[in-house]
């Protein structure tokens, strides 16, 4: 077994990613904790939310630190502001829906490995600011690309119509 060492991150080039319109930073990746948790500090925008979706292995916990957004989780429905927590157990199909134009959160995702997945469909961050938005919607070949390396991760998407 790998031995585990201390470390100290922040945000920075080099760990930040640009997707689909969002700003992506990895301030722990699974590699540092032998594959039990990440941890993601995103800027993501109104408008880009992903659809409805189920992860089989990861639960994620959202720590939102400006805006606001809600939440349908199962058939529950949570609505988050600055300083709120919600936790999203692997499962159990769940949204979200911002009501804020711009919102910032910390990710906690147990287990680690899923960031795999953003660096294949990411660019490097070009600063730590968000990227300029997507020009439209994912073509059909890039969303079909996209559902079909989620469901390598054990993450149930339907293609986007």
């Amino acid at each position: 077994m790998k031995t585990l060492k201390s470390f100290k991150n922040s945000a920075t080039l080099d760990n930040s990613r640009w997707y689909m319109g969002h700003l992506f930073t990895w301030l722990v990746g699974s590699e540092q904790t032998g594959g039990k948790f990440s941890i993601l500090e995103t800027t993501i925008r109104k408008g880009m939310e992903p659809p409805p979706h189920t992860h089989s292995l990861e639960s994620e916990t959202y720590y939102i630190t400006e805006g606001a957004m809600k939440f349908e989780v199962g058939n529950e429905t949570f609505a988050g502001k600055a300083g709120d927590c919600v936790y999203l157990p692997a499962g159990i199909k769940h949204e979200f829906k911002l009501e804020s134009e711009i919102v910032k959160c910390i990710i906690l995702i147990e287990p680690g490995g899923l960031e795999k997945f953003f660096l294949e469909f990411s660019i490097p961050a070009q600063e730590l600011a968000l990227p300029p938005p997507p020009d439209g919607p994912p073509s059909p070949e890039l969303a079909r690309r996209f559902v079909e390396s989620l469901a390598r991760y054990g993450v149930n998407m339907p293609i986007p119509s």
